[in-house]
């Protein structure tokens, strides 16, 4: 396959550019910062960027700004509108799949029941990234039923799928499977296991005495204390999805990788 990704050199985009690259397939992409077979581009705006999805069998959609102390600006014009330039680009360019990955916090943090799936609504709360995350599935979404995919089947091309992909560990195996060129995989798929994250009082207190806009806030306290969990039966079902690691030896992995890089104390 030739696959275009955005956010190419982020940190899901590298993993799965590398994936990809090892398995025979072609990756090209764009991102900020130039690297092999990426190109420097913004995605809000036309730049050359846009020509890479020409020939493209799928592209990957991961370019958005995670955060819980970005304003919604910057966040709508990444996390949205930029949803959208990629959607033209690839409709122009008559690619044939498209992979938006969006985030189980569409669900928002708070008052989703336990095992939720994916036909519970999802719910805005104010925070720029659960909010620009729900609207950039709108927008897909809107892509889709607005007949964009019948006008491609019209000039004898195939529809530009779109696939949601809710996930809350970042699973490669999912993506792979979201793009393997099989019937079952037009519907989307969404979903997660169980995790939970202890949080640190005292944090937002500190940033606002040094004066500093900081990811530890009191959004960030509530994101990792939730304790409601998200199915993966439907892409269990759609995708043939497994999960290849379990929940424990996920988390020690994790922690091993940030060691490694200086960013956790080794044991």
């Amino acid at each position: 396959m030739r696959v275009f990704i955005t956010g190419a050199g982020g940190f899901i985009g590298r993993a799965l550019a590398a994936r990809l690259t090892a398995r025979g397939d072609v990756v090209t992409g764009v991102d900020l910062v130039p690297g092999p077979g990426v190109v420097p581009g913004d995605i809000t705006r036309p730049g050359v960027w846009q020509d890479g999805l020409k020939g493209a069998d799928a592209v990957v959609h991961t370019a958005a700004i995670v955060s819980n102390a970005a304003g919604m600006d910057a966040q709508w014009r990444v996390n949205t509108v930029g949803t959208r330039r990629v959607l033209d680009a690839a409709v122009r360019a008559g690619v044939p799949r498209f992979v938006l990955l969006s985030s189980v916090r569409a669900f928002s943090d708070t008052g989703f029941p336990d095992g939720v799936t994916e036909d519970h609504p999802v719910r805005p709360d104010g925070n720029p990234y659960v909010d620009t995350k729900i609207a950039c599935e709108q927008v897909a979404l809107q892509a889709h039923a607005a007949g964009e995919t019948a006008r491609r089947a019209a000039s004898g091309r195939r529809g530009t799928g779109v696939h949601a992909q809710r996930r809350h560990r970042r699973d490669l195996q999912g993506l792979l499977r979201a793009l393997l060129p099989d019937a079952r995989q037009a519907r989307a798929a969404r979903g997660a296991d169980r995790r939970r994250a202890p949080g640190r009082p005292g944090g937002p207190a500190l940033a606002r005495v040094a004066g500093v806009r900081s990811e530890l806030n009191p959004v960030s306290l509530r994101y990792l204390t939730r304790t409601g969990t998200y199915s993966i039966a439907k892409a269990r079902r759609t995708l043939g999805y497994q999960p290849a690691v379990g929940l424990a030896d996920g988390m020690e992995r994790t922690r091993t990788w940030l060691a490694e890089r200086g960013l956790v104390p080794a044991r």
